[in-house]
């Protein structure tokens, strides 16, 4: 009997945490920046002729491959690996400044929410003339019930500002 009872317990217990582990949002695939159809896009992007992205991920990773063409300077390509456990992750960025672009030390942070959809925090500090800076990004991934658009919240706070906008995304 406390064989049947322990069993019992078990398969509850196993039954609950599965269904309380919340399904990650699928973004995998190549996504197009539709300008149009982004709201309140920041004055830089004036200078964005192209902007792909390319997510391949797994129940733990969250890979984002970004491809930015601009009518000035060269293209920005980087990849940026999350883990969707929580744990930051460290890697570079490229910044594009008045002085050209640099390359700085990043901390990316990605957590699953309970609706699955996926928020992604990136912390940069940039050394400028009145010492560190830290630049901060949080994004909220968004993807419509058909699976077409993806809406990127975004939001940057940085010692010039804060900036909110919404980046839409059609698959290519």
């Amino acid at each position: 009997m406390k064989a049947i009872a322990t069993c019992a317990l078990a398969l509850f217990l196993a039954i609950t945490l599965t269904a309380a582990a919340p399904k990650v949002v699928d973004y995998s695939g190549k996504w197009t920046l539709d300008k149009p159809a982004s709201k309140s896009l920041p004055h830089m992007f004036d200078k964005v002729s192209a902007h792909r992205i390319d997510v391949a991920q797994t129940s733990t990773r969250f890979t984002v491959a970004i491809d930015i063409t601009r009518s000035e300077g060269e293209p920005i390509r980087q990849t940026l690996d999350f883990d969707l456990t929580g744990k930051a992750t460290q890697t570079e960025t490229t910044v594009h400044t008045p002085d050209g672009d640099r390359k700085l030390p990043m901390t990316l942070k990605s957590t699953v929410r309970e609706d699955g959809r996926v928020e992604v925090t990136e912390e940069r500090e940039m050394r400028g003339p009145e010492g560190a800076v830290t630049a901060t990004t949080y994004e909220l991934w968004d993807i419509s019930a058909d699976g077409k658009p993806l809406t990127i919240h975004r939001k940057d706070q940085m010692s010039r500002g804060t900036f909110e906008y919404d980046m839409v995304f059609t698959r290519s």
